[in-house]
């Protein structure tokens, strides 16, 4: 039996801690986690998705302190022995480089993404995590839990 892993986009994480104008689909994320926990699904918080939502909150408008403390308290979690996802160490080094430059296991370079806008670089690093985790573990399934659907087509569920 495969292992199931989520790397979990800013779209669905904004959504989850409530970030003000980012947050219409709360209930549904939250009840779809709960779903996922309860099939054994492990999560992973993408660094890229902390920044983006650290990104969103400072730039928002609404209630942005509260929001902060939600995403500082999500971030805490990581921490617990039982924690409801982890926070990987992503090194920047050339392996990783050179699969978010070339576009990963998109077939398409960077360069092409960001003049087409069809991915943006949060996007490209989230599937390069990810296809460096797939291809470290055996028996794992990983996906990434995205909204977007331009990102889902390279692999979000």
């Amino acid at each position: 039996m495969s292992r199931q892993i989520d790397l979990v986009d800013t779209s669905v994480f904004a959504a989850l801690i409530r970030v003000p104008g980012r947050d219409q689909r709360h209930d549904e994320v939250r009840e779809e986690f709960e779903r996922r926990i309860t099939d054994g699904v492990s999560f992973i918080l993408p660094v890229s998705t902390i920044i983006e939502t650290g990104n969103m909150i400072a730039n928002g408008s609404g209630d942005r302190r509260g929001a902060a403390k939600r995403l500082l308290a999500a971030l805490e979690l990581a921490r617990e022995q039982s924690p409801p996802w982890i926070i990987r160490d992503v090194a920047w080094d050339d392996v990783f480089l050179n699969g978010f430059i070339g576009g990963d296991s998109t077939g398409t370079v960077l360069l092409e993404h960001l003049t087409a806008g069809s991915l943006g670089t949060g996007d490209v690093a989230i599937l390069v995590e990810r296809d460096m985790i797939e291809n470290g573990l055996a028996n794992a399934q990983v996906r990434v839990w995205s909204f977007d659907n331009q990102l889902a087509a390279y692999g979000g569920r």
